[in-house]
């Protein structure tokens, strides 16, 4: 199957993406917002967006690749993938780098598990019955051992950067190269190289 070499997004997404960038603070970040502007307009993004995206989680995933882009942190170490069911859906789930997990799965090491949840207004803020199914989703990922970033629409609309940053953030110390799950993958390799006698 071909790949798209590139995301198309609406014209009235951008317009609140756009939205969304005024009400960051252009003092901090007057260089990064000029680039993503340009880049959301260039339509420059990666051709593995999330299935029948809303309006949050394409600007969580292009917020997340751009700030790749800029160096804000290592996108070899970890990858994005959106809308999964784990067993519940969730927005995105942030998970190694394909051959770390190739080499998890030789090795026989659990791969730790990291959801990003992010609340759209209608569907999960509006009622009651709405938070309190919410809620209990979160319950039954945290059980079935994943880690949930979970996000409300004004938190991450108010400004998008530090809630990117800090799911980055928890992503690199579960899957980047000091994390516990990296030192367990390169024991093994150690070991299996000893074993196998291929080794210096």
């Amino acid at each position: 199957m071909q790949v798209p070499d590139r995301v198309i997004i609406a014209p009235d997404v951008i317009a609140q993406i756009d939205l969304a960038i005024e009400k960051t603070s252009r003092r901090r970040h007057d260089w990064f917002v000029h680039r993503l502007e340009v880049e959301i307009r260039a339509q420059r993004l990666p051709n593995n967006p999330p299935s029948n995206p809303g309006f949050l989680e394409q600007t969580f995933f292009v917020w997340w690749h751009q700030m790749a882009n800029c160096g804000y942190f290592d996108r070899d170490a970890f990858e994005i993938v959106g809308q999964q069911e784990v067993p519940e859906r969730v927005d995105f789930v942030i998970q190694p780098a394909f051959q770390f997990q190739t080499e998890a799965k030789a090795y026989g090491i659990g791969v730790p598990r990291l959801a990003v949840e992010l609340d759209g207004r209608v569907a999960h803020e509006r009622t009651r019955p709405q938070v309190i199914t919410r809620d209990r989703r979160d319950r039954r990922l945290q059980e079935a051992g994943w880690e949930v970033k979970h996000f409300s629409y004004e938190e991450f609309i108010k400004d998008p950067m530090p809630v990117v940053q800090e799911v980055a953030w928890r992503a690199g110390t579960l899957f980047g190269p000091s994390s516990p799950f990296r030192w367990q993958l390169a024991t093994a390799a150690t070991i299996g190289a000893l074993k196998t006698g291929d080794h210096a």
